[in-house]
């Protein structure tokens, strides 16, 4: 359950999804066809040497289950964030792991640039 909400989340924003699953795990052929997923099938060990191969760029890593060790020293030094939170069945709440959130503004004054006035009529020393 957990798993088909992630790739629904993912569908949702439209963002690329790597799947990594352990050899004989769970049945993924309902994943076949789901666009952008991608379904990878390797061990734990094949998983951190293509973190560290850094080989494929990943933003962040969404863990359904506990993580090992050596599998979070090599999400840290590759600089990918790791979600290990329980799946939330709330959207508003889970899509916040799959988006990047992006800030545009422009500051007009009525007088010009408050800053530049600022800057020329300070002489004083910072203390």
């Amino acid at each position: 359950m957990p798993l088909a909400q992630v790739v629904l989340a993912a569908v949702t924003c439209a963002v690329p999804l790597t799947v990594s699953l352990s050899p004989g795990r769970v049945s993924v052929e309902w994943l076949i066809g789901v666009r952008p997923v991608q379904v990878v099938v390797e061990t734990e060990a094949t998983l951190i040497a293509r973190i560290e191969s850094r080989d494929a760029v990943y933003d962040r890593l969404r863990a359904l289950g506990p993580l090992s060790t050596a599998l979070r020293r090599a999400l840290n030094m590759a600089g990918i964030n790791v979600v290990d939170v329980p799946v939330l069945a709330n959207g508003r709440l889970e899509l916040r792991y799959y988006l990047r959130e992006q800030s545009l503004s422009q500051t007009v004054h009525r007088y010009g640039n408050v800053l530049k006035t600022y800057r020329q009529g300070f002489s004083g020393v910072l203390e």
